[in-house]
């Protein structure tokens, strides 16, 4: 989702695995919760990756596009990222093969990313559910919340432009609870992003004595702090509207008006747009942090220890 973040050395967006609700408590829309909230702590990890599964196949039921949108998202990014290592290494692929570990941590740290920004807010159907409404009303369950929020909340639109008789309020609840998601996304893939990039440096300065860091660090909770921010507001403005046209382009596919090619080429062509927006607001809200710090030299540091 950042492009020129890679080029200066800074983490890449995140994303957390947002595992979804289990099988039975599916609904027509996603309802706003988090894997902690949802699950038992006493989960064990076949649970989390059935549901997870579930919901997958619940939203590829719902969205017979899902599993391309989803491909689209990761291969660009994938290829973004591979491309900007390489253009900021002068096009060295030997040099871009000794940076191997921190590339490929990008790209793992992105697709994570990438993952949860496409589940979340993909639609759903119930599976093996009575009716929608039952599936929806138990959407929410096991929050603590009441029974009137339960049912709102299950009640809202999947994203802001979602097609559909739904209410400004709900739209407006549906960006401020996709706010909070990607928020919790953010911070969490900003402090893993970070501390893989603070970790590897660490590694290969001590296993390389001539290898030259990164001139620049980032604090691994400002990073996080920054990304928690960035995620809330520019990414869950760009990824609604990015929904929003595809429906648009989708429904109009469905409906005669267009060929079945243009909604799959305009897909590519927004979520491509997107990454580039994406990319720069990143490295502007970067620098009105200040997030990148000077990193001493190993010299430097050897001589304030022994100072």
């Amino acid at each position: 989702t950042t492009t020129a973040a890679v080029a200066s050395h800074l983490p890449l967006p995140p994303s957390i695995l947002v595992f979804p609700p289990p099988p039975k408590w599916r609904a027509h829309s996603p309802c706003f919760s988090l894997s902690l909230s949802t699950c038992p702590s006493r989960a064990s990890p076949s649970r989390h990756t059935h549901s997870l599964a579930a919901g997958v196949r619940a939203r590829a039921a719902a969205d017979p596009a899902f599993a391309y949108k989803l491909a689209v998202e990761c291969g660009l990014d994938a290829a973004i990222i591979v491309c900007v290592n390489a253009g900021a290494r002068g096009w060295d692929w030997r040099r871009l093969g000794g940076d191997a570990e921190f590339v490929l941590s990008q790209v793992a740290v992105s697709l994570l990313n990438d993952f949860a920004l496409v589940y979340l807010l993909a639609p759903t159907v119930p599976v093996g559910a009575a009716t929608a409404a039952a599936a929806a009303a138990a959407a929410v369950t096991g929050l603590g919340f009441s029974a009137a929020l339960r049912s709102r909340l299950a009640a809202l639109p999947s994203h802001v432009l979602a097609r559909g008789p739904y209410p400004l309020s709900a739209r407006a609840a549906r960006f401020a609870a996709r706010a909070a998601q990607y928020g919790a996304v953010g911070f969490s893939m900003g402090v893993l992003g970070s501390s893989l990039v603070a970790g590897l440096t660490a590694v290969r300065e001590a296993a390389d004595p001539a290898w030259v860091p990164p001139p620049t660090r980032q604090s691994v909770l400002g990073t996080g702090v920054g990304w928690c921010w960035f995620m809330s507001t520019s990414s869950n403005v760009r990824y609604n509207l990015v929904n929003g046209a595809e429906d648009a382009l989708y429904g109009a596919a469905a409906a005669g008006s267009v060929p079945g090619l243009v909604p799959r080429v305009g897909s590519v062509a927004l979520r491509l747009a997107n990454n580039v927006a994406g990319a720069r607001g990143w490295l502007a809200t970067a620098r009105a942090l200040k997030l990148e710090q000077p990193r001493l030299s190993r010299a430097e540091r050897e001589a304030g220890l022994t100072a």
